[in-house]
């Protein structure tokens, strides 16, 4: 790990691999390297594949979520996107980073940002996140769930989605629901019960997206039948703010 990673890290973190699957403690921090003790029970082990992410909740790291390598990519995405999404965008200057780069290609204002929220660090700076794109002009959230849910734990995944949409909407920034989305359906082509009451939360959305299965054209259905429903009986939350407010 960089340097940079190392300083905001600390002994007795938690780190988690592959979505939560492996739970780790930092026990040592030895220049580039960390040590730690692996917390998961399983008497069958667990694979660890390749690309899998890894997740900080405790430690403070201060990594910009546009690196180097994005920069030497960009005017080649730029040639064919229309949207640029920012993963693990922490800080407003995370947004400036892409719109500077943008403006450096003369595509500033031309290809739309959506900032992707999924770190503790992510929602306490939400405000000046969204201050940054509204100054943009062309933008959105995106309400990353399956690491936000690590990073700020599983049981006020709920909570905060709640207020996250609620900012946005104040904010007249639209949002994009995502991960885990009709999961099983996609890939079974059978829901579970609870899929189905997420798809009714997804609904407070401007957008849902699925992810990879086989079964796409018949959860964009079962999808689509289940939001016109609840267009139905359904009116966004006109609360836009109040004192529980995690921004305060």
């Amino acid at each position: 790990y960089p340097t940079s990673a190392l300083m905001g890290m600390g002994l007795g973190d938690k780190v988690f691999v592959d979505d939560g699957k492996i739970e780790m403690v930092i026990d040592e921090i030895l220049e580039n390297d960390i040590v730690c003790t692996v917390l998961t029970r399983n008497e069958k082990g667990i694979s660890l594949k390749d690309e899998k992410g890894i997740n900080f909740p405790n430690s403070d790291i201060d990594v910009r979520a546009i690196c180097d390598h994005d920069k030497e990519v960009l005017p080649h995405i730029c040639e064919y996107a229309d949207i640029i999404g920012i993963s693990f965008a922490q800080t407003s200057e995370d947004i400036h980073d892409l719109i500077d780069e943008l403006d450096r290609l003369g595509k500033k204002g031309k290809i739309a940002i959506v900032a992707k929220i999924e770190t503790q660090k992510g929602v306490e700076n939400l405000p000046e996140i969204l201050e940054a794109l509204i100054e943009y002009g062309h933008s959105g959230i995106m309400i990353a769930r399956g690491d936000l849910a690590i990073e700020i734990g599983f049981e006020n995944l709920a909570y905060m989605q709640e207020e996250i949409l609620d900012l946005c909407t104040a904010a007249h920034m639209p949002v994009i629901l995502a991960t885990q989305v009709l999961e099983s359906k996609m890939k079974t082509n059978i829901p579970s019960r609870a899929e189905i009451s997420d798809v009714v939360f997804a609904h407070k959305a401007e957008c849902v997206m699925l992810n990879k299965g086989d079964y796409a054209l018949e959860t964009i259905k079962i999808l689509t039948t289940i939001l016109k429903q609840m267009d139905l009986v359904f009116r966004k939350n006109k609360l836009l703010y109040n004192p529980s407010f995690q921004w305060k």
